[in-house]
């Protein structure tokens, strides 16, 4: 009898198992044709809002934010991946921007990732990349990087997408400024003298003939390529009268024999500012307003003149 009834169990088993593979085989093709045709059309933003996320984050601000921008970071290459925007993207800088406004790292992925898109990115995205832009500035007025990615996108990758009412003259103003700032900041780098002439370009487009000059003025004085110098020169006769082109035409002669002399592993921005040399003791009494004791390049150039 008990045998009987383990085979009769064996049996039962084998059956259900049977009945399984059948029903799966008959709805799985069906079922993987409607889920198939399921796509994600926008991500869900899981996270609070940026004025409640400090408080969310436990004192843990810094950690936080890399947890966040590691997030955007695979979240933006799935979108890409799928062909469709990224719809919360803002919100997400903010909230990295609320947690730890000197985390410098998403303040540069900032326009690639409100912009550039699989999809057409809003209009309205451009003003809010370059709102972001500004405030992240406020907090790391000192990178230079920053001011560099932010002008170019001001002056010239944003005004052909800007919304209807958008000033574009003024966004190319104010990406100049960003640019000219930049080549404040940037010092040594190899292509400053490039970022100070577009800087340039934009403001005597504009009718900023001061600004016009000084950008000009820094180009000379900071690059050392010859050939560069001497375009901006050229330009910078077109915009002063001869005798300020004389008189600047100078200062840099002044900073070649620089270069040339006491100091020839200097590149010219560290000679600015070091400034020129001199004999303090040869320097005193009526002699400190001679020209070989002037202390600074732009007082030496004033009394050449």
């Amino acid at each position: 009898m008990r045998r009987s009834e383990r085979r009769f169990g064996t049996w039962i088993a084998v059956a259900l198992a049977a009945a399984a593979a059948v029903t799966i085989r008959a709805v799985q093709p069906q079922l993987a044709r409607d889920y198939g045709s399921i796509q994600t059309t926008e991500e869900l933003y899981a996270i609070p809002a940026p004025d409640r996320i400090v408080a969310a984050s436990l004192g843990y601000r810094s950690a936080l934010a890399d947890l966040v921008f590691a997030h955007v970071r695979v979240a933006y290459g799935t979108a890409f991946a799928e062909k469709r925007g990224f719809t919360y993207i803002g919100d997400y800088l903010d909230a990295m921007m609320a947690l730890d406004p000197l985390f410098r790292a998403p303040y540069h992925y900032a326009d690639t990732f409100l912009t550039l898109q699989p999809v057409p990115a809003p209009p309205e995205n451009y003003r809010r990349a370059r709102d972001f832009f500004e405030r992240a500035l406020e907090h790391v007025p000192d990178d230079a990087q920053l001011w560099l990615v932010a002008g170019q996108f001001t002056a010239y990758l944003a005004p052909p997408h800007l919304p209807e009412g958008e000033d574009v003259a003024e966004w190319k103003l104010a990406g100049a400024r960003m640019l000219a700032r930049a080549c404040d900041l940037l010092g040594g780098h190899e292509n400053l003298p490039y970022h100070c002439s577009t800087a340039a370009t934009l403001f005597s487009d504009a009718g900023h003939r001061e600004a016009t000059i000084r950008s000009l003025q820094q180009v000379i004085a900071a690059a050392d390529n010859e050939e560069v110098r001497r375009r901006a020169m050229g330009y910078l006769r077109k915009v002063v009268d001869e005798q300020e082109a004389t008189r600047l035409q100078d200062r840099v002669r002044l900073l070649e024999r620089a270069t040339r002399g006491d100091q020839p592993v200097a590149s010219r921005t560290q000679i600015q500012i070091l400034g020129p040399d001199f004999e303090p003791m040869t320097c005193l009494g009526a002699e400190r307003e001679s020209i070989p004791c002037a202390t600074s390049w732009r007082r030496r150039s004033e009394l050449l003149h």
